[in-house]
């Protein structure tokens, strides 16, 4: 019985090429296409909802298993989501007078709402080298300025986090 080795075909050569290419393309998409963000369900809307921030803090402290405090820079909503950067956690003032916290989260966060702000549930972007692409599938373009802003403004969140704790 002499078996001779089966040779591939130029498709079964090139399959594993393709293959991998794909996959890199996808998992690249965000880096290769600089314009790559979700969509916004309607128009973005850049005032300040006091009924969607006091909903957003509310449902987010009760989705923690510690005892915090959760404040947010509401970066725009539409029609189904707000955009935020929630900060979550137990906050001080230094002996500096700068603002801190002593433990907790800064995460960009995308709510999901119903017609009467009601919190339906959340996503947050993901950390180290997913956290573009994560953020770019999560936040609209036009957010992306104003997430920008809001880290260079964290002391003011973070004060805002130590009144909203004191007056619980």
């Amino acid at each position: 019985m002499n078996m001779k080795p089966r040779r591939l075909t130029l498709a079964g050569k090139i399959a594993p090429f393709i293959i991998i290419g794909v996959a890199t393309i996808y998992e690249l998409r965000y880096v290769l296409w600089d314009d790559l963000y979700v969509d916004p369900t309607g128009e973005i809307n850049f005032s300040q909802n006091a009924k969607l921030s006091s909903a957003i803090n509310r449902y987010m402290e009760m989705q923690s298993k510690l005892k915090t405090t959760c404040v947010h820079d509401l970066y725009g909503y539409d029609d189904r989501y707000g955009y935020v950067g929630l900060l979550c956690g137990v906050f001080k003032k230094t002996n500096s007078g700068a603002y801190a916290m002593e433990r907790g989260s800064n995460i960009p966060t995308r709510v999901e709402f119903d017609r009467f702000f009601k919190i339906i549930k959340y996503t947050q972007t993901r950390e180290g080298t997913s956290f573009d692409s994560s953020f770019r599938s999560l936040f609209p373009k036009a957010t992306k300025s104003r997430y920008l802003q809001s880290q260079k403004q964290l002391n003011n969140l973070m004060k805002a986090g130590l009144q909203r704790q004191m007056s619980k």
